[in-house]
């Protein structure tokens, strides 16, 4: 473990600045405003964001460690610059949904176990979770955070975590907007503008949707990265409580 975490440090650290950019339509943010912010790395790359639910399992999308084993997958949390070794920790065991699908993304959800704790601090902490069932009014504000590419047809990933906010958008709307793609299932929850311009993007996805201090979703799929009237789709974690708390134990 300790060969593969510094081979990863030294890759971090090797693979040169910050880029300029943002989540499509966002803006930089620290790492203390987002203190549970991870960065999931599959064989030494940078692969998707994750969130810490509890000092030893972090939350991510099932699509983002689909086919790959735990020995495979670090977290980096504790900073908000991509590219920069924060708190490595070794993923023990990833714990998919059982019901994920590749074809509809429903139930994109993996628990990831942690090898070692977290230290919480000023830079890492815990996200609070919603309770079994918990619904959130159409039209809140809710913030979306992570390293994804940062323009429409773009290749590189943001240098430093980006934010933005976004409305929910209501169930029906969504799967009108979005129903050439895929379906929206109760699984899902939907936030974004019609007129475009913020949304998440590749290198996004597992990362966290927060509203009034609690993470309802994690980024899971979409339309186009900042495409009009297509707004992004996220695991709504409400909906998935139980499970978590059975799996993860928070």
């Amino acid at each position: 473990m300790k060969v593969l975490l510094a081979l990863l440090a030294c890759v971090i650290a090797a693979t040169g600045a910050d880029i300029s950019g943002r989540v499509v339509g966002g803006s930089a943010a620290t790492i203390e405003a987002i203190p549970y912010q991870l960065s999931v790395w599959v064989k030494e790359t940078f692969k998707c964001g994750g969130v810490i639910i509890s000092t030893k399992a972090a939350l991510t999308s099932a699509r983002c460690v689909d086919g790959e084993t735990a020995s495979t997958i670090t977290v980096n949390g504790g900073t908000e610059h991509r590219n920069k070794k924060g708190s490595l920790q070794k993923v023990s065991s990833i714990v998919a949904h059982p019901s994920y699908s590749r074809t509809t993304w429903d139930y994109d959800i993996a628990i990831l176990k942690l090898a070692s704790a977290f230290k919480l601090g000023p830079n890492i902490g815990v996200a609070t979770l919603p309770s079994d069932g918990e619904t959130v009014a159409v039209g809140s504000l809710a913030t979306v955070s992570g390293w994804g590419i940062t323009t429409i047809g773009g290749t590189e990933y943001a240098g430093r975590l980006q934010v933005a906010t976004m409305p929910v958008v209501a169930t029906s709307v969504c799967t009108t907007a979005l129903s050439r793609i895929n379906k929206i299932t109760d699984r899902m929850l939907c936030a974004g503008y019609t007129t475009g311009g913020k949304d998440i993007c590749t290198g996004d996805h597992g990362g966290p949707l927060v509203y009034a201090k609690k993470l309802i979703g994690i980024v899971s799929w979409g339309g186009g990265c900042g495409a009009v009237g297509k707004p992004a789709v996220f695991t709504r974690i409400a909906a998935l409580r139980s499970w978590i708390s059975t799996k993860a134990g928070v």
